[in-house]
């Protein structure tokens, strides 16, 4: 009994630790080759090979992958002319080649700076999948401490007003003026002021 008991334990952990790496993710870092020159248009080129579902986060002129599912990923290329901006102003995704789905999960505007692309190989075998990333100039978000996209900064007559996409507006008043309303929208923001 007590043989046969040990015997079963044994095999359930061997089990255990022959299937484990199959559950885990392998994440993958990669630095960008940058080319060209900078100016006010940001391109990245992303090329990587995928059979199953891995997750594509760009930050900088620094790329992270993540293997979800089915056997690991890996990269063929980052190229950029420039590092992705924390702040982008008119950021773009666009999935090239592959016989997959790209989707663009997060946005570097509304996630820290950071764009995720997500990539499903529907089919066994690795496939090779392209994908741009293009902006134009920055928002003005610096990384640190600053004001982030979607927040705007309005100083006028001792009124300072910050006001986020989520629509909690902060200010303070130094003078008898108060503010009612305002609205924030990608490119446009809109205020009234009461008396």
């Amino acid at each position: 009994m007590q043989s046969t008991n040990r015997t079963f334990w044994i095999t359930l952990v061997g089990g255990l630790m022959l299937i484990a790496p199959a559950f885990a993710q392998r994440v993958d870092n990669y630095r960008a080759q940058i080319r060209g020159g900078g100016g006010d248009r940001g391109k990245c080129t992303i090329e990587v090979d995928v059979d199953g579902v891995a997750e594509i986060e760009i930050r900088g002129d620094q790329g992270v992958m993540r293997t979800l599912s089915g056997n690991p990923s890996a990269w063929r290329r980052m190229e950029c002319n420039q590092p992705l901006p924390p702040n982008p102003y008119d950021f773009r995704f666009s999935g090239v080649d592959g016989r997959g789905r790209q989707t663009l999960l997060h946005d570097p505007a509304n996630n820290r700076g950071t764009a995720v692309v997500r990539i499903e190989d529907p089919q066994g075998g690795r496939e090779g999948y392209t994908f741009d990333i293009e902006w134009r100039g920055t928002g003005g978000y610096s990384g640190g401490g600053g004001i982030d996209r979607g927040q705007i900064a309005i100083a006028m007559t001792g009124i300072a007003v910050a006001a986020a996409p989520d629509g909690m507006t902060k200010f303070a008043s130094a003078g008898a003026e108060t503010v009612t309303s305002i609205t924030s929208e990608a490119r446009t923001t809109g205020f009234t002021i009461a008396k």
